[in-house]
């Protein structure tokens, strides 16, 4: 139940809400989707983890990127945003970087306002938790299963 004199405050509260959404989201400030909102998690064998790490930092410091990018010799754990301008680069660069092709990242993305992520941090450490340079998961893989078997 709201008190009474919450309850006089509220339409005024409701409208100003209103209006400040209007002008952080309206279409006349900023292109929709002016941000892509990365998530990708690529488990296999990264060679030279301190040279990949130190390059796809350069990069994406570059071309003002935020999250957290973290490498290890198993892979890859990225959330991060960028200018959605750049995310083709950003998978050539990051492709080429890991020897695979673009197809083979399998990259989530979201469009964003805004840019969703603080400060950048690109380092090498834990993909996943209990995940570190020691574990050797990526070899071991299991068997497809369909339907009919």
């Amino acid at each position: 139940m709201l008190r009474p004199g919450l309850c006089r405050l509220l339409p005024g509260l409701l409208t100003r809400a209103a209006q400040v959404w209007g002008r952080c989201c309206s279409s006349q400030t900023s292109k929709h989707g002016q941000y892509s909102v990365v998530s990708l998690y690529h488990l296999n064998r990264v060679e030279r983890v301190g040279e990949v790490v130190r390059d796809i930092r350069g990069w994406l410091e570059e071309v003002g990127a935020t999250g957290r990018v973290y490498f290890n010799s198993q892979g890859v754990n990225c959330q991060m945003c960028l200018e959605s301008d750049k995310l083709e680069m950003f998978k050539e660069v990051l492709g080429n970087k890991l020897g695979v092709e673009q197809d083979q990242l399998r990259v989530k993305v979201h469009l964003a306002d805004f840019n969703v992520f603080r400060k950048l941090r690109v380092r090498q450490g834990k993909l996943l938790e209990n995940l570190d340079d020691d574990a050797d998961i990526i070899s071991e893989r299991g068997e497809h299963l369909d339907r009919e078997g």
